[in-house]
């Protein structure tokens, strides 16, 4: 028999306006949100997993690779569409309904307004790329913006409400039903539009859950003057937005010019192998720790005390994640994608490398937007994303795996200076940062070490056991040196006992 009390129901948006939350509740939720999430972000990763295993084996790497190149140019027009609003719904201190409706029609005009003008464009994408195929699957993959727009706010909503189990499964089922729509494609013979048909359907899944989750509902059009404080505070992420867009594509739109969709497409898969363990390990916190940030900015000890430790709890996970990607790269690839990605793994493994920086600098955006600094922000994206695209510009002069090593050390060359800026004006201070990284990070580096002097005869027989045994003993070396050597039990038993907990209140 359960004998804890019963749970609370979800805050509604009347109840998160301007209303202090209890320090219990608080807590409570934040941790209840982070485990939800790593869980429907597990769940969500096992399914891209699998339907990214299986459609590697029905596609070609061209297929790949004109997705790639068609978002490449069109996809900076999912930065207009939400135009930074969500985030500025997110941290308001109080909101009003008629705000909320201003803000929403803000977001579907927007994304209206990007799909017809990605349409008008994508016919100049054929001759650019020589490629007959990219303007027909530019102009496809342009009405998701319309789509999502539409689901904008009530994401925002679900997120200030703290109701991370009704968000967790909008991830779930979007990725489930996506996922299956573009395999089922594949097998029809549809080819690049099975991933475009995919993406596509997983936009109005996503969307019409939202709606379903999220209790408010627009009237007619109209504009709230209240909200142009927050268009503003919008508009400089936008800025910050596109840059960071621009760092993460141009070099792909230069790369499919240059080299054509099948080279786009192995480099567009090292990169998604190893965008979907940073993401699992981000994203999940990203959603609780902003929310709950934002709530504790009056309390500089508590603000101190939950980002060092959400931070931790980060590198904890992305430390043996980059150390046993890059020495078993090939041994993934071969097992998720199959032989005819092997060139894959190179990029992978350099890709790999600049995790942890990444991981530590992903969190400076936290900073930003609980201060209401989103100026601060875009004028770090104006110097950070610029110095990203000059290095990978200067990489791709060399070759393709000189993108990926350029790629790597710049996460490490933007990470102190990202910090440092990010941690003026709060509680934090750099050596703060080196306290709850440096350990899980020499842990994984010493388990790795190790396991790199293991004898020629421990290679066995049957290689499709090979890797899983080498990471279940990596993960194991790990959590022995992370526990008893650098002592870190104690978040290694917390952790432990909030996935008890969870397994007690499932999704």
């Amino acid at each position: 028999m359960n004998n804890s009390p019963p749970t609370p129901p979800p805050p509604t948006l009347s109840d998160s306006v301007g209303v202090p939350m209890p320090a219990e509740m608080l807590a409570r939720l934040a941790r209840e949100g982070w485990i939800v999430n790593m869980l429907a972000r597990g769940g969500g990763q096992i399914i891209r997993f699998a339907s990214m295993v299986v459609l590697a084996r029905l596609l070609a790497p061209a297929d790949f690779g004109v997705l790639a190149m068609s978002f490449a140019i069109i996809g900076v027009a999912e930065v207009f569409k939400d135009l930074g609003l969500s985030a500025a719904t997110i941290r308001a201190p109080a909101i009003t309904s008629s705000q909320i409706n201003s803000l929403f029609w803000l977001n579907a005009a927007l994304g209206l307004l990007m799909t017809l003008g990605a349409i008008l464009i994508a016919p100049t994408l054929g001759p650019l790329y020589d490629d007959a195929r990219i303007p027909h699957a530019a102009a496809a993959l342009a009405l998701s913006f319309a789509i999502s727009g539409l689901g904008v706010q009530h994401g925002a909503l679900l997120q200030r409400e703290l109701r991370f189990r009704e968000l967790a499964a909008c991830q779930l089922l979007a990725a489930l039903i996506g996922g299956l729509a573009s395999i089922a494609g594949a097998l029809l013979g549809y080819g690049y539009w099975a991933l475009i048909g995919g993406l596509l359907v997983s936009s109005v899944t996503s969307t019409v859950l939202r709606w379903h989750y999220c209790r408010w509902r627009p009237t007619r059009p109209a504009y709230d003057r209240s909200v142009n404080s927050m268009v503003s505070f919008g508009g400089y992420l936008v800025v910050f937005s596109i840059l960071g867009f621009l760092a993460h594509n141009l070099h792909i739109a230069l790369i499919g010019w240059m080299w054509g969709a099948a080279t786009v497409g192995l480099f567009s898969r090292a990169y998604l192998l190893y965008a979907i363990p940073l993401g699992y390990i981000t994203e999940p916190i990203n959603m609780v720790a902003q929310s709950t940030l934002s709530r504790l900015a009056a309390n500089p000890a508590g603000f101190r005390d939950y980002y060092l430790r959400t931070t931790n709890s980060l590198i904890t996970l992305a430390a043996p994640a980059s150390v046993a990607t890059v020495l078993w790269s090939d041994g993934l690839v071969q097992l998720l994608l199959g032989p005819k990605w092997s060139e894959a793994a190179n990029f992978l493994r350099w890709f790999a490398i600049g995790m942890v920086p990444q991981v530590i600098c992903y969190t400076s955006g936290w900073l930003y937007l609980v201060r209401g600094d989103s100026r601060m922000m875009m004028l770090w994206g104006i110097g950070g994303w610029s110095f990203l695209i000059v290095c990978l510009l200067a990489g791709l002069s060399q070759g393709l795996e000189s993108v990926a090593i350029s790629y790597a050390a710049a996460m490490y060359a933007l990470l102190l200076p990202c910090m440092a800026l990010a941690f003026r004006n709060t509680p934090l201070r750099l050596r703060d940062l080196l306290g709850v990284t440096l350990r899980p990070v020499a842990a994984a580096v010493l388990a790795g070490a190790a396991l790199s002097f293991l004898p020629a005869h421990w290679e066995l027989h049957w290689q499709p056991l090979q890797l899983p045994l080498n990471l279940g003993l990596y993960a194991l070396l790990y959590l022995l040196l992370l526990s008893y050597v650098f002592g870190q039990r104690q978040a290694l038993q917390e952790l432990t006992r909030l996935l008890a907990m969870m397994r007690r209140k499932p999704l």
